[in-house]
């Protein structure tokens, strides 16, 4: 084996040359023996070091990586009431702390300020197709809270309150980070979407065939996640969303489209 130091030690690569297998991370503590040790029990100590990020993010990845501060997630709460009525992260690490000049966040509390934050910054080089309202604007005008919970099947909306409710148990934000997670081909792009697809329910447009909607031209709930999924795909700084390899507009023109034939009666 063959040991590294990478920035003052703290992060190495250590590589198997028997397997060809490689591990790129952090070692809080490491001892070297000639000869068969067998370790004492000890309880773990939380790391409080965070392992580096993958390489070659997109730049949305890397503001997406950052933990909100306390003013941002200030800014969402005097827009948004939001209620963690159930959180699947809860017993994990914190994501961020206020200690590090952010606030006490889950990992799923820290995906969902960061995305709304998201929200802010994403601009356009058209109107979106429903509202002459940059997305941001038109979101929080239209919807005063969410709800995390763990009682419904599919999110919903709206109460009086106009109010959303997002289940939680199969939220893939339970699990990434990231734009989009290459191994789930899914990630807070499809969060995104589903808070845009039920705000227009709390705009006044329930589905008219069933589950799906007659037509496009209705623009109803599926017609605005199907159109913010092509503005974002084909009307932002495509920049933001790519480095490398890494083409997360293509992710979002295939799920228009994917959308279009499948989310409507008469497309």
């Amino acid at each position: 084996m063959a040991l590294r130091p990478w920035n003052d030690d703290k992060l190495i690569l250590l590589t198997n040359s028997a397997n060809a297998s490689a591990f790129y991370g952090v070692f809080r503590e490491l001892k070297v023996y000639n000869g068969v040790v067998i370790p004492s029990p000890r309880t773990p100590v939380p790391d409080n070091m965070p392992a580096p990020p993958p390489r070659n993010l997109a730049p949305v990845d890397l503001v997406l990586a950052k933990c909100p501060t306390r003013d941002q997630a200030a800014s969402v709460d005097a827009d948004l009431r939001l209620a963690f009525e159930s959180d699947p992260t809860v017993d994990e690490p914190l994501a961020c702390t206020a200690a590090g000049g952010s606030r006490d966040l889950s990992p799923m509390k820290k995906r969902v300020y960061n995305t709304v934050l998201l929200m802010k910054q994403i601009q356009f080089d058209q109107p979106l197709p429903w509202t002459k309202q940059p997305l941001y604007r038109w979101f929080i005008d239209t919807v005063k809270g969410i709800r995390f919970r763990s009682d419904i099947t599919n999110s919903l909306c709206c109460n009086p309150e106009r109010t959303l409710g997002i289940a939680t148990t199969n939220l893939v934000i339970r699990y990434t980070d990231r734009w989009v997670e290459p191994a789930v081909h899914g990630g807070l792009d499809g969060f995104l979407l589903l808070l845009v697809h039920e705000a227009r329910h709390a705009d006044g447009h329930p589905h008219t065939c069933g589950t799906r909607d007659q037509t496009l031209d209705e623009m109803g709930s599926w017609a605005v996640q199907y159109y913010l999924a092509r503005w974002l795909a084909e009307h932002t700084d495509q920049s933001f969303f790519t480095s490398g390899t890494i083409r997360y507009t293509d992710r979002l023109a295939e799920e228009a489209d994917r959308l279009l034939k499948q989310q409507f009666c008469r497309p």
